[in-house]
């Protein structure tokens, strides 16, 4: 786990954005699971208006919202609205209106 990884897990708002602004490689790094700091940021997310930020910050600073975890495909617009995120998958489908090609799975 990156250090951005960490903050996004916590939602440290300022902390990601101070890390992911100077250590712009960090938003393209991935786990051992494959997860990036938008798949922590979403997985810990305590409100929808929270994420919703993280997201936002992060995508703002070249984050990957298309960006898959290997095997089922599961990418930070699966995620969110599998957690029930609705203002969070509007801001990805917003920055990122293709993302919901990455969705169809079988």
């Amino acid at each position: 786990m990156t250090l951005l990884m960490k903050a996004a897990s916590l939602h440290y708002l300022r902390t990601a954005a101070l890390i992911a602004e100077h250590f712009a490689s960090s938003l393209r790094r991935t786990d051992d699971r494959g997860w990036t700091a938008l798949h922590y940021a979403l997985s810990c997310a305590r409100t929808d208006l929270e994420a919703a930020r993280l997201v936002e910050t992060l995508a703002s600073r070249g984050a990957n919202l298309r960006a898959a975890v290997p095997g089922p495909c599961y990418t930070p617009l699966m995620m969110a609205a599998g957690c029930g995120l609705p203002s969070t998958v509007a801001v990805i489908l917003e920055r990122c209106p293709e993302a919901v090609l990455d969705a169809d799975v079988e």
